[in-house]
């Protein structure tokens, strides 16, 4: 049969002696929380004695600490600005994609645009990575150093209260009626050996804390003086290719203004190109309401006829006879041109125009011809014949040369002669080339209507 010792390989003897020393440990760790804790009890009912406070170690975790929450924000700080930078940096390559996408072929220095907007991105990519290398990176290393101090400090205080227990238990044996040699060597060898341990720790806090403090200005001034440094050549650069661009966008609007990239603009829809001003005038002349206009027993006037030396015939309207013929001219014999006479007797001026006015195409026979029997020669003036509803705002007036059937809700239809007065548009921008904004002096209707379908007369 193997002997014991071959049956068990070392490696596991081994591991069995180092669960039975971990064992012992956790122990010793339980008696020693165990001591702490009833040592503790004691000083806070005055059983046993307690060191006094260091005021100026104190002082020392008292600045500890602040300087570590200072740390902790500033590293929160900055890690929300890397986010930052690396958030604007990808705003900023979409904004520049857009651009890119925009900015037409034919524009003047499109590849320079395009250059500049690969450098802006390799520029956010470069600031970005100095953010995180030069002044992140440093602040986490700054910052991981805290806990290992707290952790020493927290180290010194368990280290004071076994002392303090040390001493009390020498001071118990120094003090008991029945004097043991052994015990009170062993309590004064527990309580060296307790003070050793601690003043280790105390005085190397003693020495690390006020230099940890004082290190901070050092750290503040490396780590803001990278970011400041690195911002202010991000920026810099940054600012010459806007400038660059700002340029380029300036050449752009030049050239813009002499036309050369204007979109050529259609009328909203095709029509007949616009008559002479004699073919206005006939057209008003051959008006239905001064052909066969029953309501007036003048059909036609002779402005000319009875005009003897700036004198005129008041008689000059003659009305149908019984026959059914008519004396005197047609109203094809009606001069083009603007005919002024003075009459004599009464010094009244006579004028007369058939280019077509504000309110009708062309005064007709019945106006004229009582006045003429009135020995008043007059042409009734445009406000006269005002009809109700006509806009205040009226730009001037035109008389349509052609009709036009609207295909929008927003237009006018209309027929030929008919008398629109010219608005502005409520809205500029809504203005179209080729379209007028009018309202019909019949029934007051608002609306768009071509412009090449009227003839502008004279308000």
């Amino acid at each position: 049969m193997m002997p014991r010792a071959d049956r068990f390989p070392s490696g596991r003897v081994k591991m069995a002696e180092g669960g039975r020393e971990a064992k012992g440990g956790v122990f010793a760790k339980s008696i020693k929380r165990a001591t702490r804790a009833k040592e503790r009890f004691l000083q806070s009912i005055g059983k046993a004695d307690k060191s006094e406070k260091d005021e100026t170690f104190q002082d020392y975790v008292g600045n500890f600490n602040n300087q570590q929450a200072a740390a902790v924000k500033l590293q929160k700080e900055l890690k929300n600005y890397a986010t930052s930078v690396k958030a604007m940096s990808l705003a900023s390559k979409n904004l520049n994609d857009a651009l890119s996408e925009a900015y037409g072929d034919d524009w003047p220095d499109k590849d320079e645009v395009l250059n500049a907007q690969d450098s802006m991105d390799l520029l956010w990519s470069d600031y970005q990575e100095k953010v995180t290398r030069e002044v992140l990176s440093p602040v986490n290393t700054y910052q991981s150093q805290f806990p290992e101090v707290k952790q020493r400090i927290a180290k010194r205080g368990r280290k004071l209260v076994d002392f303090d227990a040390a001493r009390h238990t020498l001071a118990t044996a120094q003090q008991s009626k029945k004097r043991d040699e052994a015990k009170l060597h062993k309590a004064q060898d527990e309580c060296q050996k307790a003070k050793k341990v601690y003043d280790d720790v105390n005085n190397g806090l003693m020495d690390e804390l006020p230099a940890l403090h004082d290190s901070r200005i050092g750290f503040y001034v490396s780590t803001f003086q990278a970011l400041f440094s690195s911002e202010q050549r991000f920026h810099t650069d940054m600012s010459q290719l806007k400038s660059r661009l700002g340029d380029t966008l300036e050449k752009l609007q030049q050239e813009a203004n002499t036309g050369k990239f204007a979109t050529k603009r259609l009328p909203r829809s095709p029509g007949p190109a616009s008559p002479s001003m004699a073919e206005v005038v006939e057209a008003a002349i051959n008006k239905p309401s001064l052909q066969n206009d029953t309501d007036h027993p003048y059909e036609s006037v002779d402005l000319h006829g009875g005009m003897k030396n700036g004198e005129v015939d008041v008689n000059v309207g003659k009305p149908k006879l019984p026959s059914g013929e008519i004396e005197g001219p047609s109203a094809k014999d009606v001069p083009d041109a603007a005919v002024d006479a003075t009459i004599d007797p009464g010094k009244v001026e006579l004028e007369a125009d058939v280019t077509p006015t504000i309110g009708d195409v062309a005064p007709t026979v019945g106006d004229i011809a009582p006045n003429i029997a009135d020995g008043s020669a007059r042409i009734p003036s445009p406000t006269e014949n005002d009809k109700p509803g006509r806009p205040d705002d009226i730009l001037y007036s035109v008389i349509t040369t052609h009709s036009y059937t609207r295909c929008d809700s927003d237009e006018l239809s209309f027929q030929t002669g008919e008398t629109i007065y010219i608005v502005p548009f409520d809205d500029p921008d809504d203005a179209d080339e080729g379209w007028l904004m009018g309202v019909k002096e019949t029934d007051s209707s608002k609306g768009l209507l071509p412009e090449n379908h009227t003839k502008r007369i004279q308000t």
